[in-house]
């Protein structure tokens, strides 16, 4: 068992330090993880602020926690647009800050 612990830290070491190292590469910010691969990473420059509105319906809302977001329902929705073009256009899966209760939109 102490083995295994000992090759599972190594692991998630391994991976935050690539995680890391890429988005330190490409000038993204974020907030260090304390444990694992967990970490906040600020996306808000990705936010569209600029367009006057988003293709999300009414009923899809509830598929991210909008509802409960800490955040406006206004900026929620851009964050969900941005989490939507991530799967979409980039095969990314992060969890948005919204389902976390947030109250900044662009945190993964």
């Amino acid at each position: 068992a102490a083995m295994m612990q000992r090759e599972n830290c190594f692991f998630l070491r391994e991976r935050y330090q690539r995680l890391t190292a890429v988005l330190d590469e490409y000038s993204i910010p974020y907030l260090p993880g304390g444990a694992g691969l967990f970490l906040w990473i600020d996306l808000r420059a990705w936010l569209e602020f600029q367009t006057g509105g988003f293709p999300a319906k009414r009923d899809e809302r509830k598929a991210v926690g909008i509802e409960e977001a800490a955040m406006g329902d206004r900026e929620a929705e851009m964050e969900r647009a941005l989490y939507l073009r991530l799967i979409h256009e980039f095969g990314l899966l992060l969890t948005p800050g919204a389902s976390m209760r947030t109250e900044s939109p662009g945190f993964f």
